[in-house]
């Protein structure tokens, strides 16, 4: 799977994790609002692992922890 797909899936999975949020809102039901949480953030993760590109670097993630740790 490359970025542009990932990135296709990131806003679809988004999109139902925020329908499915937003109908458990108004229904009142919390069950289900835990349940599309979790559920979207195993399939993004999942989603990522194939991705065959590079997503983030190393850098990228040493720069963030600085900048992290400095605004503490």
């Amino acid at each position: 799977m490359d970025r542009r797909r990932f990135t296709y899936y990131q806003v679809a999975i988004g999109a139902f994790v925020g329908a499915l949020i937003g109908w458990s809102v108004v229904t009142g039901n919390v069950l289900l609002s835990v349940v599309a949480m979790v559920v979207g953030m195993t399939a993004d993760y999942l989603c990522k692992k194939r991705v065959t590109g590079v997503v983030e670097d190393e850098m990228i993630l040493r720069i963030s922890e600085r900048a992290s740790r400095r605004s503490l």
